[in-house]
Formats: structure tokens, sequence, C-alpha cells
């Protein structure tokens, strides 16, 4: 009796040729994705329970590694690169725009639970940098842009705001009269 010749079974996502043997109809690379995709929760917990009980050397490990002067010149020269940059640009806008509402929650939570942190740092900074700050506040404001945007703005907070704004200066002109009858 004569061997009926078989066709060669191939990959149904790629196209790859695959031995006769195999009856998934996918290459190794496609199977091992998809039992990823299969397992994916298993995986995760398995990694936690892992660096739950090897914390300590997985994180002396990670400093050691990324304190090694090489690898730093590599990763700057790599994020240095324009394609890497447009990549995590594109990258991160979409990110934004999926979870923008979680960032605005996040940051009112941050700031709520560190306010007097962050506004002991922005002060001390300031100490520090106060000429450095204000020369460039000065560069930055007279560029014609700034000016016409800030002009604009002023206009429209004043139209909104313009019976509050007369009452506050009449009060204020009103404590000032006292106080000069009142010495």
């Amino acid at each position: 009796m004569k061997r009926k010749s078989e066709r060669p079974k191939k990959c149904s996502e790629c196209g790859k040729l695959l031995r006769s043997h195999n009856k998934s109809l996918l290459c190794e690379y496609h199977i091992k994705q998809k039992y990823r995709k299969e397992h994916k929760e298993m995986h995760i917990k398995i990694r936690r329970k892992y660096y739950e009980k090897n914390k300590e050397e997985i994180i002396r490990k990670q400093t050691e590694y990324n304190q090694r002067a090489d690898i730093k010149l590599k990763r700057r020269e790599y994020k240095q690169r324009p394609e890497v940059k447009a990549k995590k640009k594109e990258y991160m806008k979409e990110y934004y725009e999926k979870n923008n509402g979680k960032f605005k929650e996040y940051r009112k939570e941050y700031y709520q639970k560190n306010k007097e942190k962050i506004i002991k740092y922005r002060r001390e900074y300031y100490k520090k940098n106060e000429e450095k700050i204000l020369k460039k506040r000065k560069e930055y404001d007279s560029m014609p842009e700034v000016k016409l945007r800030k002009k604009s703005i002023n206009k429209r907070y004043y139209k909104k705001n313009e019976e509050k704004i007369k009452e506050h200066q009449k009060e204020l002109r009103d404590q000032k009269r006292q106080d000069q009858q009142n010495p």
C-alpha cells in the first residue's frame, strides 16, 4: 500500500511550518504566548510570593546592578535616541489619556497626605535658589507671547470677578480710613 502524502501543517498565527505530530496548529512561540495569556494571574501570584520571600536580596541585587557606571551610560545613551524618545512620548500620551481620572485623584490624595513636606521643600528650594528663580521668571515674563497671554487671563479674571474686586477694594479703603482716624 502506498502512503498518502499529507500537506505540511502550518502555524495558524504566523504560517511557520510545523512537525507532523503537532496537533495544536501553533508554533512554539505562539503556544508560549497563549499559555502566558491564559495563566497570567497565576504567574503574578507566584512572582509576588517569591518577591515577598526574597525581598531584601532582590533589592540589594537591583541596587548593585543599577549602580554600575557602564549600565548607567548605556541606559542614558539609549534613552537619548530620537526614536526611543518619540516612542516613549507616544506611549505616555496614550497612557495619560486612558488614565487621566486616576492621576487627578492620585495627585490630590498625595498632596493632602504630604502637604507639609511639599510646602517645606518648596520654601527651602526657593530660599536656596531665589536669585536663579527670579532671573528665570523675569526672562520668561519678558517673552511677548507670555505677556499677551497674561493680559488676556487678567482681563478674563477681572470681568468674571469685577464686583468682588470692587467690594474688596472698598473694604481696604475703609480700613485705611479707620486706621488713619484711629492712630
